[in-house]
């Protein structure tokens, strides 16, 4: 079938057709357009109430959340503080119980500990005249190490201010040299078993009358 041309009229009459249709279908498509944007508008009012509502709960929870984990934490170092302390406790109990436990064995170990005492002393007054034996040095040695490492230690006592608590006085003596009330000479020599006075050291104390009146006429002087 032979084509029909379309005179220059006809085919400005199309394009013009077809300007109007798409002008005519862009209307419709705008108007639809105008038409869904009220719900969706109104929606995302909704949903941004809900989200602000729900950003609130969340941020209570947050707080309340951390209230109790910082409650639970001071509970947790308090536990860890009653545990500590009741651990020290217990252990200086075993070891109350243990020196306890040796005192008695201590107790009669102690004169052993005196005649040695009593040997090294005689030797220094003597000058050394008579050498000990080196095996009685090496025994004395290793007992000393054994009792240190079992906690028993001897009390210091000479050149020390008399004190009641770890000193019985046997005498008292007047020596100017020496500060009064401090301790001169030990006759027998205390001993300490962990922070346990199992024997008090027995001394001389030095009581210098003279010094004691000089000082109340000094006073006396001061007064006046």
């Amino acid at each position: 079938m032979p084509k029909v041309k379309k005179t220059t009229k006809e085919k400005s009459t199309d394009k013009k057709s077809l300007r109007k249709s798409a002008r005519t279908d862009d209307g419709a498509e705008n108007i639809e357009a105008a038409v869904i944007e009220t719900p969706i508008d109104a929606y995302q009012k909704a949903s941004s109430a809900e989200l602000s509502v729900k950003m609130q709960q969340m941020e209570e929870k947050i707080i309340m959340l951390s209230a109790d984990l910082e409650s639970q934490r001071d509970k947790t170092l308090r536990i860890m503080a009653e545990y500590e302390n009741f651990r020290k406790r217990t252990a200086k109990e075993v070891q109350q119980l243990r020196y306890t436990a040796g005192e008695r064995i201590f107790l009669k170990l102690l004169p052993v500990l005196d005649d040695f005492d009593r040997l090294f002393k005689h030797n220094s007054e003597n000058s050394g005249q008579e050498k000990i034996p080196e095996g009685v040095e090496l025994i004395h040695k290793k007992l000393i190490s054994i009792t240190d490492v079992e906690g028993l230690n001897a009390i210091v006592a000479i050149g020390e201010d008399f004190n009641a608590e770890i000193h019985e006085a046997i005498a008292q003596v007047e020596d100017e040299t020496k500060p009064n009330g401090v301790v001169v000479e030990e006759l027998e020599r205390g001993y300490r078993l962990g922070e346990r006075i199992i024997r008090h050291s027995k001394v001389i104390v030095n009581n210098y009358k003279a010094q004691d009146v000089s000082v109340e006429t000094e006073e006396q002087h001061t007064n006046e």
